[in-house]
This record gives structure tokens, C-alpha cells and sequence, in this order.
């Protein structure tokens, strides 16, 4: 986020109250955060744990704290998904929950590590930014649907590949 300032410091973006005082050390003047952890923001959280209950709710809850973007933990939650192919057939995969409550439709996956996950509402950065950024084909956690959609033909192996190496390079192996 500190790293991307110019297109993501405008932005409204939800973080985990736990992570906002240093959010807002490492942002320093001019840095939003949405709570930072301190006792007046403790009433936030029935509404936070509230919205995290289901995609209807988060969904709620961004709209009613008009937020563009969440910067939020890269849990290991999964949830069953079911995929119908063209012909009709149907496959299972347990998917990270972030596919059921971010849809890709409005929410685009900026960034991503082994602790956080960045979201973006579409609208609210340039597609030119966003082009550059986004990861299309690589998901945390979703390697079972991607390896299918693979199988299948359907991501494209040098822009998965070029993903992959933009990753590497943003998020170095520890």
C-alpha cells in the first residue's frame, strides 16, 4: 500500500484494526487508515465480525462505509464452490473465501502475500494501473480450480507465467 501510494492513497481502504497503528506509522502524514487498533475504535468490531458472516454482508457493509478497496488477511478459509462446464457437467473445488466475497466483477486482487490480500474496487483506479497490477491468474489458496482451468486451455501459459515472475518480484521468498 505505502509502495503504491500514488494509486492507492486516495483510496478508502478497510484494514484489519490490529494492523492500523502500523498502517499508520509506515504511511505516515497523508496515510488513511480505517482503525487503528485504539479503544475508540473497539466499537467497530461487532460490525466488522458482522460483515465477515457472509458475501451479502461484506458487500453491506462496503457499500455502507463507501469503501474502495481492503486490505485484510489472507486467511486459509475455503468454502465449496461448484463449476458447470459447457457441456453441462459439474466439478467441486473448495475455494478461498475471498472468491465468494470479493467477486471479481467489482473487486480486483492487487497484491497478496502469505499474511494480507489487497482488493480494489475496479472503478476506483485507473485501468492503466490496474492492468499492470492486477493478478488475473494467479490466486492465493486456489490451486485446485486454477490447475483445472489450465488442464482445460483456458489461462493463457506466458501471461500466467509473467504473473508469476511479477510475484516473485514483489513478494521475494522468504
Amino acid at each position: 500500500v505505502a509502495r503504491e501510494r500514488g494509486a492507492l492513497g486516495g483510496l478508502r481502504l478497510f484494514n484489519q484494526y490490529e494492523w492500523g497503528g502500523y498502517l499508520g506509522w509506515r504511511l505516515g502524514d497523508g496515510g488513511r487508515v480505517f482503525g487503528d487498533g485504539r479503544y475508540l475504535f473497539h466499537a467497530q468490531i461487532p460490525e466488522i465480525n458482522e460483515a465477515l458472516t457472509s458475501a451479502e454482508k461484506l458487500a453491506d457493509f462496503a457499500a455502507r462505509r463507501r469503501l474502495d478497496g481492503f486490505l485484510i488477511k489472507n486467511l486459509d478459509a475455503k468454502l465449496p464452490s461448484t463449476r458447470v462446464y459447457p457441456d453441462g457437467t459439474t466439478r467441486s473445488f473448495d475455494r478461498p473465501w475471498y472468491v465468494s466475497y470479493l467477486p471479481r466483477a467489482r473487486w480486483a486482487l492487487v497484491y497478496w502475500d502469505e499474511q494480507a490480500l489487497v482488493f480494489t474496487d475496479r472503478a476506483k483506479v485507473s485501468p492503466d494501473w490496474l492492468a499492470a497490477h492486477e493478478y488475473r491468474w494467479t490466486f492465493p489458496g486456489d490451486d485446485a480450480a486454477r490447475d483445472d482451468a489450465r488442464a482445460r486451455g483456458e489461462i493463457p501459459a506466458a501471461a500466467a507465467a509473467a504473473e508469476a515472475s511479477r510475484h516473485s518480484q514483489e513478494v521475494p521468498v522468504r
